[in-house]
C-alpha cells in the first residue's frame, strides 16, 4: 500500500514539473520575440533616421554648389544697373538653378519629392548687416552692390520604413568679392639716379634729405615685383581688426620698406640690391612716420577684399618716399632761366599733396603728387619783381570699369595738367592750394612798378583721357596689352597759351592796357612756354605727374567666391 502511494506521488510531482517547464519555455520565447522586434524596430528607425540625414547632407551639398555657382556668375556678370536683388531671369539665378538640376535636384514633373529651390541675391556684409547675424545677408544699403547669393532647397523625403514622409531643407550663402584693381599714377621718383644729375641732385636731396640712387638692375627688378598687401601688413606686425584701423596705423618709412622686402620671394630678391634700399631706411628719412591710409587710397566698399591685392613694390616705395618729401618746405631747384637783358626767373618747389595708390573697385582713384612752384621773375634791372605761384593739381586716374572675362582689363579716366597760376598779394609758398584771390580787385593786385599793379588768376585745365590697360602677365607669358600709359598734356603748351582775356588784370596807370593783353600774349606766352617746357622735363624725370603722368596697372582680381553661411 505504501509503495503504491509513493509511486502515485512521484508521478504527480513529475507531471507538475513538466507542466512548469512548458510554461517557462513559452515565457522565454515571448521575451525573445519582444527583444527581436525591438531590435528590428531600432534598426529600422536607425536606417530611417540615417536615410534622412543622408538625404539632408546631399541636399545641403546641392545648396552649397548652387550658391557657389550663382555667386560666381554674379561676380563676373552682375545685373545691369544697381538693383537690390536679382530677377528670376538674371544669370546668377539661372546659374544656381542650373547647377542644382545638374546635381540631380529636379523640379520639373514628375516631381515626386516636391523639390523646390529659391534663389535670392543680396549683400553679405558682417558690418552693415550685423543685425542679420549669423548669416549677415540682406538687401544692399544705398550705394552698395550685390555680392552674394542665397539658395534654399526643400525636399519631401519618404520614410524608408513605415508610413509618412519628412520635409527637409538646405540653405547656403556664397559671396564673391567685388572685382578690384591696384594702380598708380606718375610715381617714378626712384627711376632717377640723382647723383649723376646736377639739376636733380639738389632737388632730391632737398626733398628727401638724402641722395637716392638705384641701379638699373635694382630698378628693373622692383618694376617687375608684385607682393601681397596682406603679407606686408602681416610683416608689419599690425594687431588690428578693421580696415579703418589698418589705414589709420602709423609706421616709419623704414618699417614699410623692410616689410615690403620681407614679402619678396627669393627669386625677386635675387634681382635687386638690398643695400641700395637700405639708404631709404636710415637716418631721419627712414624714421619719418607715415599713415598707411595716406599711401593707399582704398575704396571703402571693397576695402576688405582689396587688402588681398597684389601691389607693385616700386610704386609702393615711390609713394611712401614722396610722403616723406611732403613734410619738407620750399627748396631751391638750383636752376634759373636766363632772359638775357630782361632778367632772370628763379624756381622753387614744394610738394603740397603727396601721391596715393588706388586700390579698389569701380570708382577707386589714384593721384600723382601736387606741387607748388614759386617763380621769382626779376626783370628790367630789378624794376620788375613778380612773385608768381603755380599750383599744379594732382593728376588723377579713376577706375571706370573692370572686365573679368579673358582678357582681363581695366578702363580708366585720367585727368592731368590742371593748374592755377596766381600773382596776387598775400600769396606765399606755404599757402593753401588753389587759394588765389579775385585779382580784379585793386587790393589783391601786386605793385610791380610805381603806380602800376598787376593781378593774375589763371585756371588751366586739360581734357580727360580714357585708357584701357591690362595686368602684367606672369613671367614667360605674352601680355594681352599694355599695362601702363603715358598720359597728360605739356605744361609748355598750357603755359604758352596762358594769356587769355580776364586772367591778367592791370591796375593803376596801365589799367587801360587790359584790352591789349591779347596782343601782349604774343610776347609773354613764349616766355611762359619756355618755363613750362623746363617744368615738363623736370617733372617727367621725377615722375611727379605734372603735365605728363604715367598710369601703371599692377593687378586685377575678380574676387574669390566662397561659402559664408
Amino acid at each position: 500500500m505504501n509503495a503504491f502511494l509513493g509511486t502515485m506521488v512521484g508521478h504527480s510531482v513529475g507531471a507538475n514539473a513538466r507542466q512548469r517547464g512548458k510554461h517557462h519555455h513559452s515565457g522565454s520565447i515571448i521575451v525573445m520575440v519582444a527583444i527581436f522586434l525591438s531590435i528590428v524596430f531600432i534598426l529600422a528607425s536607425s536606417i530611417d533616421i540615417g536615410y534622412v540625414f543622408y538625404m539632408k547632407r546631399d541636399l545641403q551639398k546641392t545648396a552649397d554648389l548652387a550658391a557657389l555657382a550663382g555667386a560666381l556668375q554674379l561676380s563676373t556678370t552682375p545685373p545691369a544697373g544697381n538693383p537690390t536683388t536679382c530677377a528670376a531671369t538674371d544669370t546668377a539665378v539661372l546659374a544656381a538653378i542650373g547647377n542644382a538640376q545638374a546635381n540631380g535636384f529636379a523640379t520639373a514633373a514628375p516631381n515626386v519629392m516636391s523639390n523646390s529651390i529659391t534663389v535670392t541675391c543680396g549683400r553679405w556684409d558682417p558690418v552693415a548687416n550685423a543685425a542679420q547675424a549669423p548669416n549677415y545677408f540682406a538687401a544692399p544699403i544705398a550705394g552698395a552692390k550685390l555680392n552674394a547669393v542665397k539658395v534654399v532647397v526643400v525636399q519631401t523625403v519618404p520614410a524608408f520604413f513605415g508610413l509618412g514622409s519628412r520635409t527637409i531643407s538646405g540653405q547656403a550663402i556664397a559671396s564673391g568679392g567685388s572685382p578690384y584693381a591696384t594702380f598708380s599714377l606718375g610715381t617714378g621718383l626712384l627711376s632717377v639716379c640723382s647723383g649723376v644729375s646736377p639739376l636733380l641732385n639738389p632737388l632730391v636731396n632737398g626733398l628727401l634729405g638724402s641722395n637716392v640712387c638705384l641701379s638699373a638692375a635694382t630698378y628693373n627688378g622692383l618694376v617687375g615685383s608684385q607682393v601681397s598687401l596682406l603679407q606686408i601688413i602681416n610683416n608689419l606686425g599690425l594687431n588690428v581688426g578693421t580696415l579703418d584701423q589698418v589705414l589709420n596705423t602709423q609706421v616709419t618709412l623704414a618699417q614699410l620698406i623692410n616689410a615690403t622686402v620681407q614679402a619678396l620671394s627669393p627669386a625677386q630678391m635675387a634681382n635687386i640690391n638690398i643695400a641700395e634700399l637700405a639708404n631709404l631706411t636710415t637716418g631721419a628719412l627712414g624714421g619719418t612716420l607715415l599713415k598707411l591710409g595716406d599711401i593707399l587710397n582704398v575704396n571703402a566698399t571693397d576695402g576688405i577684399a582689396a587688402l588681398s591685392a597684389q601691389i607693385n613694390v616700386l610704386d609702393l616705395i615711390n609713394v611712401g618716399t614722396l610722403q616723406v618729401a611732403n613734410k619738407n618746405n620750399l627748396i631751391d631747384l638750383g636752376a634759373n632761366i636766363d632772359l638775357g637783358a630782361l632778367g632772370q626767373v628763379g624756381l622753387q618747389l614744394k610738394l603740397i599733396e603727396p601721391p596715393q595708390m588706388g586700390v579698389g573697385g569701380v570708382g577707386a582713384t589714384a593721384t600723382s603728387a601736387q606741387v607748388r612752384l614759386a617763380l621769382n621773375v626779376n626783370a628790367l634791372l630789378g624794376l620788375v619783381n613778380l612773385p608768381l605761384f603755380i599750383d599744379v593739381a594732382p593728376g588723377q586716374a579713376q577706375l571706370q570699369s573692370l572686365q573679368c572675362t579673358a582678357p582681363k582689363n581695366a578702363t580708366f579716366k585720367i585727368t592731368t595738367g590742371v593748374a592755377e597760376v596766381c600773382l596776387a598779394n598775400g600769396q606765399t609758398g606755404m599757402g593753401a592750394p588753389f587759394s588765389c584771390p579775385d585779382v580784379s580787385k585793386p587790393a589783391n593786385q601786386v605793385a610791380v612798378l610805381p603806380l602800376v599793379s598787376l593781378g593774375i588768376n589763371a585756371s588751366l585745365t586739360s581734357p580727360d583721357t580714357n585708357a584701357t590697360l591690362y595686368p602684367p602677365p606672369p613671367a614667360g607669358v605674352p601680355p594681352d596689352g599694355p599695362s601702363s600709359k603715358l598720359v597728360g598734356s605739356s605744361l609748355g603748351a598750357i603755359l604758352g597759351g596762358i594769356l587769355q582775356p580776364g586772367t591778367f588784370v592791370f591796375g593803376g596807370l596801365l589799367s587801360l592796357l587790359n584790352p591789349l593783353l591779347i596782343t601782349l600774349g604774343a610776347v609773354l606766352n613764349p616766355v611762359l612756354g619756355a618755363v613750362g617746357a623746363l617744368l615738363d622735363t623736370t617733372f617727367l624725370s621725377l615722375g611727379l605727374g605734372v603735365g605728363q603722368s604715367t598710369l601703371n596697372l599692377s593687378s586685377i582680381s575678380c574676387g574669390d567666391v566662397k561659402l559664408v553661411y
